[in-house]
């Protein structure tokens, strides 16, 4: 009677054993399962909210625009000097370097034109003061170039 005790015993025992063993090896698929999924979450999402884009660039970015260039060299030798205001900020739920260009006064700086740099890509935008949007640099230029003729036909 005790063998047979005995047996049984070890039989459950066995059997609960397996289970044991089985359910630790569906965690550990299961385990393995979520580690590749949260590789792989990482790698798609990476770059995503990257910022590739540094206040250094954003700045030569707008100092490279032909009309701000122009300005700069105009005023390269005389008392007053274009100067550039960086500073960081939101448009749209997108993080963006913003780049003032000013006219250094004696007494105080005056705005001539603000630049949105967008930190992602280091794409270029003139902000419309008027309407509060931003524009593209072409967008921009041609909008200048309407008003240059309505103020020659004057």
């Amino acid at each position: 009677m005790e063998v047979f005790l005995t047996l049984s015993f070890l039989k459950s025992c066995r059997k609960k054993q397996q289970a044991y063993c089985s359910s630790i090896k569906n965690s550990e698929r299961n385990g393995r399962i979520l580690k590749i999924f949260f590789i792989l979450f990482m790698f798609l999402c990476k770059g995503q909210n990257k910022e590739n884009c540094s206040k250094e660039n954003a700045y030569n970015n707008v100092v490279r625009i032909q009309e701000v260039k122009k300005a700069v060299d105009q005023y390269k030798k005389g008392r007053q000097k274009i100067i550039f205001n960086i500073d960081e900020g939101i448009y749209n739920n997108k993080k963006y370097f913003i780049v003032k260009e000013e006219q250094e006064g004696e007494l105080h700086n005056s705005v001539w034109n603000i630049f949105y740099v967008d930190k992602k890509d280091c794409s270029v935008y003139y902000y419309d003061t008027v309407n509060g949007n931003l524009l593209t640099l072409d967008k921009w230029r041609s909008l200048g170039k309407k008003t240059e003729k309505r103020t020659m036909e004057k």
